[in-house]
């Protein structure tokens, strides 16, 4: 037990080694969670709803709640909460931890893992889109990076978290890999590298 969700959910010295199943849950669904999110919201709060399962009858779901708020009452840099837990109780074990960060910046210093949303602008100050070809989600036509340079105020998602990841707003471009289904979540989790998303 211990083990196992030390690799999930001890962020700081392990990047989520387990691979999870994807949920579609940051549309305010409050519905039977089943797999992982991360939603980011208009005011730049990050929810991060995390999935696995207890399936060994020697894995005790209240060391894991204890080892998970251990881990954010120890995160100096403070601004994540532990908000929220739930156990299945359909047989299936399925456990879900719900956690809250203040900002992308907060997540990514936890998580340590790359997760930013902002303006085009924002992303350029701080040097972090790469050398990247967008392609329009509708019509294939690609972004130069001119017509980039030209959307300052845009917002844009860098990520190299493989998730489902929701974001306000539809995106209209984004990097090869990335898939975006039709309420707008944008899927990572079949991603290699940084991923773009411009909205």
């Amino acid at each position: 037990m211990k083990n196992k969700f030390k690799m999930i959910f001890n962020f700081r010295w392990l990047n989520l080694l387990f691979v999870f199943v994807l949920f579609i849950g940051g549309c305010g669904t409050t519905g039977d969670i089943q797999e992982t999110t991360l939603t980011i919201r208009k005011n730049g709060q990050v929810t991060h709803r995390m999935v696995d399962y207890l399936d060994k009858d020697y894995y005790d779901y209240n060391e894991l709640l204890e080892m998970v708020q251990r881990e954010v009452e120890s995160f100096e840099q403070g601004g994540v909460s532990f908000k929220d837990s739930h156990w299945s109780a359909d047989g299936s074990n399925r456990v879900m931890i719900q956690l809250s960060f203040s900002d992308c910046d907060v997540y990514s210093a936890f998580s340590q893992e790359l997760l930013f949303y902002g303006t085009v602008a924002e992303a350029l100050d701080r040097k972090i889109i790469g050398n990247v070809m967008f392609t329009h989600g509708e019509d294939g036509t690609s972004l130069s990076e001119t017509d980039l340079l030209q959307m300052s105020n845009s917002k844009i998602l860098i990520t190299d978290v493989k998730a489902l990841i929701e974001c306000p707003g539809n995106p209209n471009y984004y990097s090869p890999g990335i898939v975006v289904r039709e309420d707008g979540i944008v899927d990572t989790s079949n991603s290699e590298g940084r991923m773009y998303a411009v909205y």
